[in-house]
């Protein structure tokens, strides 16, 4: 995990506010800070296998389009 370590300091730092996020709006705040950004996929295995990171289950957001999806909601641990 080298090569994410400023991603994962940046997680850290939003996080450690006492907030609990979910995976889009750490991806928002990743993309909107940074000059390349991080995918939906690079940032859940960043978030899953950092042991600082605790998965708190699931809410229901609405999608662009006209349904809904699931995403996972992390807090620090």
């Amino acid at each position: 995990m080298m090569k994410h370590n400023r991603l994962i300091k940046m997680i850290e730092d939003k996080l450690s506010e006492g907030l609990v996020l979910n995976t889009v709006e750490i991806k928002e705040h990743i993309n909107i800070n940074t000059r390349n950004g991080i995918d939906s996929n690079a940032l859940g295995n960043i978030l899953a296998k950092n042991k600082q990171f605790k998965k708190m289950g699931k809410e229901r957001i609405k999608g662009v389009g006209s349904g809904s999806y699931l995403v996972t909601l992390w807090r620090l641990k």
